[in-house]
């Protein structure tokens, strides 16, 4: 066999596995995760904190700089001394030059710079809290975005069996009216609920093309084929027993926020502490006796205290600002606090209640299925007429529907449970 018809063989095998790919719903969220711009966003400010940390931390270190210094004085500063011999002598140099090396640090500022790093810090936890916050919601959006296709997908089966039960009803009919049996109001009302179903799959349609547009812009991939969705409705029971809200992300966002309302608290307090200081500065400069036009080495060392005063009431603004800010982080827990535990027990009694709507679907679909197979009979027999068949008919497509929306409001519940209590999203697949 030649090489040409080794490679066509490959190049078919290759077409075959890849046409027969499915979308896992964690494929979706990766690509979310990796395309979303609020991610890198986040991201981006997650680093700027982390950099002001490093600012922060520099304040502890000294301050070296080069001091260039040039001045100008004009008129020229002299005196002369009366004598026998008059004596001038100028007293500054016309041109004066500075050029020295200066360090400045701050031997101890009462823990005020601590207080700087901690806010930093706790800015830096608050970015990666609200990071993992924005990618928790994210995640929820293309779950909720998947499981919307997958219902809309598998209502859409529902319809087309529904248009295959009417369509055999419509051949029954027109062979009844044939016979004389039948009449033309039996037609009609056929024919009407035919129309009503393909109107409900153009609606379908609509809304599958809506959803799966959203799932592209929300996970940048270019084709979805709904199709191929394989990540199945969660099936099995379930019960999550763990009610604490700890690792709520909005939860320990707001405990975060108040850390930083403390800190600042703080800082506002110890404004008003002096702040000891030592200075040093070498180099060279001119204007120095006894020849004062002559660059000389000099330095100076020295050691001050600053105390505040008065600087315009800010500091008990600042205190006033720092307290209004740590009551409204502390009432902001609560609220969330109030709103995670709503949640919390509202996800759970759904998940109860559209469990057990799932069992009962499944046992309304069995009976509707026979009583469509004992209508078509009695219809045959001329035992029932055919609104009734028709009722049973819709009566079994709304239990398949029903069934459907049961399973996605169950999934749905349970992330949605996952989600109030700060559990990452792996992929559930219960069957």
């Amino acid at each position: 066999m030649g090489k040409r018809n080794w490679f066509t063989i490959l190049f078919l095998c290759f077409f075959s596995v890849f046409a027969q790919e499915n979308y896992e719903l964690q494929t979706f969220i990766d690509a979310a995760m990796d395309y979303h711009p609020s991610i890198l966003q986040a991201e981006n400010q997650l680093q700027a904190s982390e950099n002001k940390i490093g600012l922060a931390k520099g304040n502890d270190y000294p301050n070296v700089f080069v001091d260039l210094n040039y001045q100008l004085i004009e008129p020229k500063s002299e005196i002369t001394l009366p004598g026998a011999v008059p004596f001038s002598a100028q007293l500054f140099p016309t041109n004066n030059y500075d050029f020295a090396l200066a360090v400045n640090y701050d031997l101890y500022d009462f823990g005020r710079n601590k207080a700087n790093i901690d806010i930093a810090s706790f800015e830096n936890l608050y970015a990666k809290e609200n990071k993992n916050l924005i990618k928790q919601s994210i995640s929820f959006q293309v779950i909720n975005l998947y499981y919307q296709l997958c219902y809309l997908r598998e209502a859409l089966k529902v319809n087309k069996e529904q248009q295959q039960l009417l369509e055999k009803t419509q051949k029954i009919n027109k062979m009844f009216y044939e016979q004389g049996e039948v009449t033309d109001l039996d037609l009609i009302n056929t024919d009407a609920s035919l129309s009503q179903v393909l109107i409900q799959e153009e609606s379908l349609k609509k809304s599958i093309l809506v959803f799966k547009t959203q799932l592209l812009l929300t996970t940048g991939k270019e084709i979805i084929e709904v199709k191929k969705l394989s990540t199945p409705f969660i099936k099995k029971p379930i019960t999550y027993r763990d009610t604490s809200l700890k690792n709520n992300i909005e939860t320990r966002l707001s405990k975060l926020q108040s850390e930083i309302s403390f800190k600042e608290l703080e800082i506002a307090e110890k404004t008003a502490f002096p702040v000891i200081m030592a200075q040093a500065k070498g180099g060279y400069k001119n204007g120095l006796l006894p020849d004062i036009m002559k660059l000389r080495a000099n330095y100076t060392v020295g050691v001050g205290v600053q105390i505040p005063i008065f600087n315009g009431n800010k500091i008990q603004i600042q205190k006033k600002i720092a307290q209004n800010n740590i009551d409204a982080s502390l009432a902001s827990l609560d609220a969330i606090t109030l709103k995670m535990k709503g949640e919390l027990l509202e996800s759970q009694e759904n998940i109860k209640q559209f469990f057990r709507k799932i069992q009962l679907s499944e046992i309304k679909i069995l009976q509707t299925e026979k009583a469509v197979e004992r209508a078509f009979l009695q219809y045959e027999n001329g035992e029932i007429t055919n609104l009734d068949l028709l009722r049973i008919e819709v009566q079994m497509a709304n239990a398949k529907l029903q069934k459907i929306q049961y399973l996605l409001n169950y999934t749905l519940s349970i992330y949605a449970y996952k989600k109030a209590l700060g559990q990452t999203f792996e992929l559930l697949n219960y069957e």
